[in-house]
């Protein structure tokens, strides 16, 4: 079963939060964007915001 490193839940909104240790893929992309359309089928939240953070460099991405 695949699932992001954390889903934090606020009254309307959810943020998804993925982990990454070396160099960025497309398919981390793919991975997180699979984990959004999964909730948003969901009908739950108004918005959903979705981040890879890659630790080695420090860099937040936010995927849309």
């Amino acid at each position: 079963m695949k699932r992001p490193d954390k889903l934090f839940v606020m009254e309307d909104k959810a943020v998804l939060l993925d982990f990454k240790f070396g160099a960025p893929h497309n398919k981390y992309i793919d991975d997180i964007n699979h984990y959004r359309e999964n909730l948003l089928k969901m009908d739950e939240f108004k918005q959903i915001d979705a981040y890879i953070w890659y630790a080695e460099t420090g860099k937040l991405l936010k995927v849309s």
